[in-house]
């Protein structure tokens, strides 16, 4: 990586950013906000199909909720519309 001609500063032309996060329109921009999706998602007790990674079940007392990933669009089926507006919230 290497600094924008005209933004180079005397001394520090080898100086360049870090970047700590993924940010909108990278290539690696969308497999951050997954990894995150799917921590998130494990963390409220999902569990991730093994056929298809972009399927989450999980099981309460009160009944089930299944929810799809796609990009950055989520489907919810849930047992109760409870359980469904529960599963919203958290998101």
């Amino acid at each position: 990586m290497e600094q924008p001609k005209g933004f180079t500063e005397p001394g520090k032309e080898s100086w360049v950013w870090e970047l700590h996060k993924g940010l909108y329109g990278m290539h690696q921009s969308g497999r951050i906000w997954n990894k995150q999706m799917h921590q998130a998602m494990l963390t409220w007790g999902f569990t991730r199909l093994a056929c298809k990674w972009c399927v989450y079940y999980h099981h309460t007392d009160s009944g089930i909720v299944m929810a799809t990933i796609h990009v950055n669009d989520i489907l919810s089926v849930a047992s109760s519309p409870e359980e469904n507006e529960r599963f919203k919230a958290q998101l």
